[in-house]
């Protein structure tokens, strides 16, 4: 009996419909694996992205409690001595904690604001080497420049409070370098026209 050579043999087009299955799977992997290299730089940087905004964001209002509170503490003295003042500014790492305050720039400035809007430092402390320069001019924003004209005072007295911490991420240091976040606050002090320091004994 012979073969007809248009009819494949037996057999043969169950290997033919295995090979077309295989193609067809090789075809999707290699899909797949197009599909991934191009999607996992953009989700490699959307991760990296929401890591750094997150730890950013959290390190940013972390600086502004330290700021408030430390400042906030400092106007609740008629006069400070330095022992107490030691103690305000290093309440700071509690307030930054887990955060180290290695990477943190404290200065708590007590400012003398004229009538005509000029600022200048009477004493300032560092959380780490020192503050401002007694009788440094500074500029202070412009809605306290004129409390003291407005109200009628020859001077007034502000507490003004800087906190900065350098942030350095882990992951994409070469994209964004070091970042400073910071944050300002200025109080009146609260128990008195100016808050003294050092004084010999002080309390709240």
């Amino acid at each position: 009996m012979s073969l007809d050579p248009l009819t494949p043999p037996r057999g043969r087009g169950r290997f033919e419909s295995l090979r077309l299955f295989l193609d067809r799977c090789a075809g999707s992997r290699a899909m797949a694996a197009t599909e991934f290299a191009l999607i996992l730089p953009v989700a490699l940087i959307v991760f990296t992205g929401s890591l750094i905004y997150g730890t950013a964001s959290e390190i940013n209002r972390k600086v502004t409690l330290t700021a408030r509170d430390v400042t906030d503490l400092v106007t609740q003295y008629s006069a400070i001595s330095s022992a107490d003042m030691t103690t305000l500014i290093g309440s700071a790492a509690q307030v930054m904690a887990p955060f180290s305050t290695s990477n943190v720039t404290l200065v708590v400035t007590d400012v003398s604001v004229s009538s005509s809007g000029v600022g200048t430092v009477e004493w300032s402390v560092a959380l780490s080497g020192s503050g401002l320069p007694t009788g440094q001019a500074v500029t202070l924003p412009t809605n306290i420049q004129a409390v003291p004209g407005v109200a009628g005072q020859a001077t007034m007295h502000v507490i003004w409070g800087h906190c900065a911490y350098v942030y350095t991420p882990s992951i994409g240091y070469m994209v964004t370098g070091p970042i400073t976040l910071y944050d300002d606050i200025y109080l009146s002090p609260r128990l008195s026209a100016d808050v003294l320091y050092p004084a010999a004994n002080s309390a709240p």
